[in-house]
């Protein structure tokens, strides 16, 4: 008697030989408990993990496929993989949907940007041809409005300054630094809650070592104006509320 290719197989091998994959139109993709490992994390990358019995399934969303096309990985290239490692054809209304889902990524965009504005389009292109400016490159929204990067704002808002142009709402950098009189806000805004929650028998979450770390930005003096502004505040609450004229005792903050 002959034995077959695979009885062969099953026979010279402690492993059975690897399944193939079985894309299917409800848009799961089957993995057998034999599917190879390289065939389940390719799948994983662009699919959605479901359960695990009897087989592993995986769901193809839209949001799985531009999550993919957002790595860098393309719909002909997600196509290809599954037309070789599935036992049938893909599905064509799967296929059609993948390259539909792909089509609609990259459509909206969300951008950081700072906003150049005047309120008359002639000045706009007076400071576009003025030297002393020297204009970075901008994106025109509009005939009054120009988008820069946020990295040019600040050295192009010093340069219309010293042109002369009066430059109202000057936008800080990203990532700057806050001013000593906004971290003095910042500070009796901090105490001032603790305390008035205090007052009022409130829980809060401006713990002691919070406005630890805010004060320890600020110099003596700007601490010392924050403690005051806030004890000035509170017993402004006190006799909004006609609250006891008591101490409340809170962590100070050192």
């Amino acid at each position: 008697m002959r034995r077959s290719a695979r009885a062969c197989y099953l026979l010279a091998s402690t492993e059975p030989p690897p399944e193939p994959l079985l894309v299917q139109a409800n848009f799961e993709v089957l993995a057998p408990p034999y599917a190879t490992l390289y065939a389940r994390f390719q799948l994983g990358r662009f699919a959605e993990r479901g359960s695990a019995q009897p087989a592993e399934t995986y769901r193809l969303t839209r949001q799985s496929i531009h999550r993919a096309l957002q790595r860098g990985i393309l719909v002909d290239d997600l196509l290809r993989f599954l037309r070789e490692h599935s036992a049938t054809d893909v599905p064509s209304n799967v296929s059609a949907t993948l390259r539909e889902w792909a089509g609609q990524y990259g459509r909206v965009s969300l951008r950081h940007g700072t906003l150049l504005e005047a309120d008359d389009a002639l000045l706009l292109e007076q400071i576009r041809r003025d030297r002393r400016v020297r204009l970075p490159r901008v994106e025109q929204l509009g005939e009054r409005a120009w988008l820069l990067r946020p990295a040019d704002a600040p050295a192009l808002a010093e340069r219309l300054s010293k042109a002369g142009y009066g430059v109202a709402n000057q936008a800080e950098p990203a990532g700057a630094p806050l001013r000593e009189h906004d971290l003095t806000v910042a500070m009796a805004a901090l105490e001032f809650y603790a305390q008035a929650c205090a007052a009022l028998a409130l829980e809060h979450d401006a713990s002691a070592a919070l406005r630890k770390r805010v004060a320890r930005l600020l110099s003596e003096k700007q601490l010392n104006r924050a403690h005051q502004a806030s004890r000035e505040a509170l017993q402004r609450l006190r006799e909004h509320l006609r609250l006891p004229n008591e101490n409340v005792q809170i962590e100070e903050p050192g």
